[in-house]
């Protein structure tokens, strides 16, 4: 399978929405290494939709169902603990790549850091 992604910068009145200089095959790298020290990590398995493939005359068509990641039934949960990561990793005066799950949820990072209390919100944004 080739391997490529694109990206597309959103912008909102003209104002851009994300820093996209960010994103790359380097920070996806560092991603994945991240969620992959979860202990409750797994691929999540393409399934095929052939029928639906041949409908739109296409030679194959695979959807990920992100729903099982983590058995949290949503993908959007890796933003989160991605982000989440950074932050720790920064408290820690490191970079994401040199931690991971273990070292976050560790007596000895809580003993570093205290208590910390993450809260997330959505906005209605126009």
């Amino acid at each position: 399978m080739n391997e490529s992604f694109r990206i597309s910068e959103n912008t909102v009145k003209g104002i851009r929405a994300c820093d996209i200089d960010k994103y790359g095959r380097e920070p996806a790298e560092k991603v994945l290494k991240f969620h992959e020290s979860f202990p409750m990590y797994k691929k999540t398995p393409l399934a095929e939709l052939k029928n639906t493939a041949q409908t739109l005359k296409l030679r194959n068509l695979f959807v990920k169902n992100e729903s099982l990641r983590f058995d949290l039934n949503a993908f959007k949960v890796l933003g989160g603990s991605f982000a989440i990561g950074n932050y720790i990793a920064g408290r820690l005066g490191k970079d994401i790549s040199e931690i991971g799950f273990d070292e976050i949820v560790s007596d000895e990072t809580k003993k570093k850091l205290g208590e910390i209390t993450f809260v997330t919100g959505i906005t209605d944004a126009e």
